[in-house]
């Protein structure tokens, strides 16, 4: 069992530490732990891993530290390891900012950083990542839930799933949920900036305030057809009582040909 130990900060942007036990295969608490701090408020906040040697880290120890672009972003409100997004052989890792307002107030922006390109270790700023989320509208509150997909389209490359789970595009607190395949990310390179109007698979939330990926998980090949399914949360459904909540579940054969999906659509309603 190891101790990580939040290091105090005064000013709140939020940041990412990483610490190398070996090579770096994935943030999910097996290889190397990547930390999410939401805001680094100031005082101590254990993260305990099992199944390390038993010791207390400070995160201020970290190989890589990763620093909010704007007082509030709240960088670090969500992490996860996606896989090998590139394909260079390197896991890569998503680090989210709901309350980021570049794209307007509490629009919220997710970065993807590539395990390839960390370079010398220390801090760095995530406007340096090597491709940037910006939502679409204000008040989206984009990377509330950010999530590795797996091999969804079976090209060998990793895909993410990113939600603005209060999104309003389509009505008031709907919700929209972006599966972004690896092999979509080529087209931004030059820009580094993703425009998330373009992505080939789209969920939207069917009523108002249904607020559609408040969370979202690869469910794996739930029917066995060698493809990975999509579950997807919608906590103020009002199916049989308000804001009782729903779950949806997408076979990968109803949506693999891209497109925009509603709740309706689901092959599964929980």
């Amino acid at each position: 069992m190891a101790f990580y130990l939040g290091e105090v900060r005064a000013v709140i942007l939020g940041c990412l530490h990483v610490l190398f036990l070996g090579a770096l295969t994935g943030c999910d608490g097996k290889t190397d732990p990547c930390m999410g701090d939401a805001g680094c408020e100031t005082g101590i906040q254990p993260v305990v891993f099992h199944g390390w040697e038993e010791s207390t880290v400070s995160l201020s120890d970290a190989n890589h530290t990763f620093i909010g672009e704007s007082l509030g972003d709240k960088a670090g409100f969500h992490v996860s390891g996606l896989g090998d997004v590139d394909g260079d052989g390197l896991d890569d890792f998503m680090v989210t900012a709901d309350s980021s307002s570049d794209g307007g107030q509490d629009a919220g922006r997710a970065y993807l950083l590539m395990g390839g390109a960390l370079g010398e270790e220390g801090e760095r700023s995530l406007s340096t990542a090597e491709y940037v989320f910006p939502a679409e509208s204000e008040q989206d509150l984009l990377g509330h839930c950010g999530t590795p997909m797996g091999d969804f389209d079976q090209d060998g490359l990793a895909d993410l799933a990113l939600s603005a789970y209060v999104d309003a595009a389509n009505g008031v607190d709907r919700g929209t949920v972006y599966l972004v395949a690896g092999s979509e990310l080529g087209a931004f390179q030059q820009t580094r900036q993703v425009d998330l109007s373009t992505v080939a698979h789209r969920f939207v939330g069917e009523a108002d305030f249904d607020r559609l990926g408040h969370g979202i998980s690869g469910r794996g090949d739930v029917d066995g057809d060698g493809f990975d399914e999509v579950l997807i949360g919608a906590t103020g459904v009002d199916f049989g009582a308000l804001n009782a909540g729903a779950a949806y579940l997408f076979y990968a054969d109803t949506i693999w040909q891209g497109g925009e999906w509603t709740t309706e659509d689901a092959d599964w309603s929980f």
